[in-house]
């Protein structure tokens, strides 16, 4: 493993496989679109990303369900909130709480 707070490889490569998964899912397009500007307008840190990952995927063992569902679930809810309160840091917080209700 390489230090804290970096990916490595095999973390990189994983993510890759896993954001062309849910590219080629064309029911989710609007929400890699969504994403994008999220991402684009918040400018989160690389921990920031690894954080919202991990939340995610701790969530989707619990609930024996697909990590992709799982972040669908949370971008739908965010997309609900204010526009003001679209950002990364709130996804990142509703992950956290989801997180911490599954534990």
């Amino acid at each position: 493993m390489g230090r804290k707070g970096r990916y490595d490889p095999e973390d990189s490569q994983k993510i890759i496989e896993e954001t062309n998964e849910i590219i080629n899912d064309d029911s989710t397009y609007p929400f890699i679109s969504y994403l994008s500007d999220l991402l684009a307008k918040s400018k989160p840190s690389d921990d920031a990303v690894k954080k919202l990952h991990d939340c995610i995927e701790k969530v989707a063992v619990a609930l024996g369900q697909d990590s992709t569902d799982v972040f669908r679930a949370l971008l739908a809810k965010l997309i609900e909130e204010p526009e003001e309160k679209q950002t990364f840091d709130r996804l990142l917080e509703m992950a956290e709480k989801f997180t911490a209700k599954h534990e």
